[in-house]
């Protein structure tokens, strides 16, 4: 009975290396975009509301003032 051993070296990056691909950088600036432009749209969308319509929705009367000066509030969940 005969035994094969094969051995596979892989390069692998060097522990030191903190820059990105090319690649994440690209996904991470388009993702970026996109949320700029989602995050305008809801802007927009919002601020079309009456203030009744936003605190009906949950939003507290210093977000709807964020909102009229242009700024999304946080977020909670």
């Amino acid at each position: 009975m005969s035994t094969t051993t094969l051995h596979h070296s892989v390069q692998t990056a060097s522990p030191g290396k903190t820059s990105p691909s090319v690649v994440k950088r690209f996904i991470d600036l388009f993702s970026a975009a996109r949320q700029a432009k989602a995050n305008q749209e809801t802007l927009r969308y919002l601020r079309g509301l009456d203030d009744k319509a936003l605190m009906d929705f949950g939003y507290s009367y210093s977000a709807v003032r964020e909102l009229r000066a242009g700024h999304l509030p946080p977020v909670s969940f």
